[in-house]
């Protein structure tokens, strides 16, 4: 199913072409620790420090099934959710600027875990991108995780789009552990790259690096920035992406003298 939120096509005009120009889409990524009652701030910073943000993701977002569809930020739109069903706690969601054309991937969906593995999954039609959002508690099962995401990554990584991979994994790549090298052997098999490489999560004894963006295209990123939003202990990712766009522009007829 695709949603069209806002807009429509139009066709092509008479003695016009298609032009390939750059352009650029803003996905940000943030552990909120709760979305309830931090709305007017976001719309702040959505006008300020983020102001290009088209994709929103965040983790622990901490509402439930019902809160989740009531949370109203101005100019964007629900498209992707998990919450667990019995707590407010954790869980992942994605928003997007009205006027984005997303696709639903409900296949995906399921593969969603409590604590293990919170899913919230949407490809950006008009784009071929796919943006998966995940947390996972630190008291999630590590097997069950690393399992899901092998699965998703085998799933996605065969329909040749540009995937970006975001989340709080509470396993800090700062340190050298069995996790980190999983992980890391994971992405290397599947030709994936980290683009984060500095601490996400700071606080006055600690400096750790749980927050993650990934991709297969990492020549398509134009820039990565951390930044505190001051919205919570994590930093917030802004990742800045180059994707292909055709503008129709017209366009003469040269005729051969003879």
């Amino acid at each position: 199913m695709v949603n069209m939120i806002v807009g429509g096509c139009e066709g092509k005009k008479k003695d016009e072409k298609q032009v390939r120009i750059g352009k650029s889409l803003s996905v940000v990524h943030q552990n909120i620790r709760s979305l309830w009652g931090k709305c007017e701030e976001l719309e702040i910073l959505l006008e300020t420090e983020i102001n290009n943000a088209e994709v929103l993701c965040f983790t622990e977002h901490l509402l439930n099934c019902h809160k989740i569809h009531v949370i109203n930020i101005n100019s964007f739109t629900l498209a992707s959710a998990f919450c667990r069903k019995n707590s407010d706690h954790s869980g992942s969601h994605i928003f997007v600027q009205q006027g984005v054309m997303t696709k639903e991937l409900n296949s995906l969906n399921e593969l969603g875990e409590e604590k293990s593995f919170e899913l919230s999954v949407i490809e950006l039609a008009s784009y071929a991108i796919i943006v998966i959002c995940t947390y996972r508690s630190p008291d999630g099962k590590t097997d069950a995780f690393f399992n899901k995401l092998e699965m998703i990554i085998q799933k996605l990584i065969v329909k040749h789009k540009t995937l970006i991979l975001c989340g709080d994994w509470n396993i800090n790549f700062l340190q050298t552990s069995p996790h980190t090298r999983e992980l890391n052997n994971l992405l290397l098999w599947y030709n994936l790259k980290r683009t984060v490489n500095v601490p996400t999560r700071i606080t006055k004894t600690t400096a750790t690096l749980l927050d993650v963006v990934i991709t297969n295209e990492k020549k398509s990123i134009n820039s990565l920035r951390v930044m505190d939003l001051g919205l919570l202990d994590h930093c917030a990712q802004i990742i800045s992406i180059s994707i292909p766009e055709f503008s129709n522009i017209p366009y003469r007829i040269k005729k051969k003298t003879i």
